[in-house]
């Protein structure tokens, strides 16, 4: 099987435009004109398959689903506009969890609790977006002033029980009918700026168990990666993304071959489930590297947070 990797990114000096076959600078995705450079991307590298990376493109990603798979042939790896909408809403997610019955630390959003509505809640606490990437504005807090100084600051803070274990991150994989195919909980050993640097797979059971459970009842397709922490025993899950999580090349390398699945997904070839056929105790040990260029595409913006 030949093909090509083709990437697209706002920023110009996003490495994987360098790393890809081939590479396209393109509007941020809540741009008008992002749309048509995509539809001109996938015509002419003709596209079969895209994998969403980031989360503000998945809502529009899984509203196109539909019509690129029925019009163009086009697989998207991405979940439903009902999924995505209950993972990146980290309180609906917390409801979901609640109602099958996993393990989940408590939440209440920070303005209620400044306001005397849940006594349940004992410090320490985690506090974070209630839609938000990348561990932005996510804080440990230990004091109740401390509290009301951060929720006054950023008041669309939800607020968690803190809950201490072993953290773990869990790359799985659906098919397109929502069959899951593989699921690999790797250890976050070390975590620099919410990416994982340093992890260890793990064939633990009842986080392989509950993460296919979680999957299920979602009813998500292609992948999600999921976050829990382990705490004597049993896996207490806090966030997913709907989407590929940046330390899957850790899962890549032990064996569970989430883009070859996607792909053959895309060709139509059956895909069977590959659950636990893994390499256990295979660490990823990353390090900062670095691309030299003379020239770079046009176009784009130098870093991606520039407007």
């Amino acid at each position: 099987m030949t093909g090509k990797v083709v990437a697209i990114d706002i920023s110009r000096t996003a490495p994987a435009l360098y790393a890809a076959d081939s590479a396209h600078v393109v509007p941020r995705v809540d741009d008008e004109e992002f749309l048509p450079a995509l539809s001109s991307v996938v015509k002419q590298e003709k596209i079969g398959l895209i994998i969403p990376t980031i989360d503000p493109e998945l809502p529009l990603y899984s509203q196109l689903y539909q019509s690129f798979r029925d019009e163009l042939g086009i697989t998207i790896a991405v979940s439903s506009s009902a999924v995505v909408e209950t993972c990146t809403d980290k309180y609906a997610f917390y409801s979901f969890l609640k109602s099958i019955g996993v393990p989940t630390p408590r939440t209440v959003f920070g303005i209620d609790l400044l306001k005397g509505a849940d006594a349940e809640l004992n410090f320490p606490l985690f506090v974070k977006p209630r839609s938000g990437f990348a561990s932005v504005h996510t804080f440990k807090v230990d004091d109740e002033e401390e509290l009301r100084f951060i929720i006054r600051k950023y008041p669309d803070l939800i607020v968690q029980q803190y809950i201490r274990g072993t953290e773990y991150t869990v790359d799985l994989l659906s098919d397109m009918e929502g069959t899951v195919l593989s699921i690999v909980p790797r250890q976050r050993i070390e975590v620099r700026a919410g990416e994982v640097t340093r992890s260890r797979t793990e064939k633990n059971a009842a986080i392989i168990e509950c993460s296919g459970r979680i999957a299920e009842a979602l009813g998500s397709r292609g992948p999600i990666t999921l976050q829990c922490l382990l705490n004597e025993g049993t896996p207490c899950f806090f966030e997913v993304n709907p989407r590929v999580g940046g330390g899957l090349p850790a899962s890549i390398a032990a064996g569970a071959d989430t883009p070859g699945m996607l792909i053959r997904m895309t060709c139509r070839h059956r895909v069977r489930p590959v659950i636990g056929r893994f390499i256990e105790n295979h660490y990823m040990l990353r390090y900062d590297d670095a691309l030299y260029r003379t020239e770079l595409l046009p176009g784009g913006v130098d870093i991606w947070r520039e407007k």
